[in-house]
């Protein structure tokens, strides 16, 4: 489901009981509105993350089984 048909479908949801719309967008009515309100308000949610090669020594990964960086004492990746 793409954002636009979400929108008022999480809304709907949002209205029932014992949810309530509160905040800036309870003042918000109609769908051009809720659309335009989103577009103003809206921001990104990226979340940096990242893999790396797992294998038993430097030659084939970064970090072993056990998730221990090579030639890092101490440092895991979890």
């Amino acid at each position: 489901m793409t954002r636009r048909p979400a929108m008022p479908c999480t809304r709907r949801r949002a209205s029932t009981t014992p949810l309530e719309v509160s905040g800036p967008i309870a003042q918000v009515q109609s769908e051009e509105q809720i659309f335009a309100d989103f577009g103003q308000r809206a921001g990104s949610v990226y979340h940096a993350s990242c893999t790396c090669a797992m294998g038993p020594d430097t030659s084939s990964g970064v970090v072993d089984a056990r998730l221990r960086v090579h030639g890092i004492a101490g440092l895991r990746v979890i």
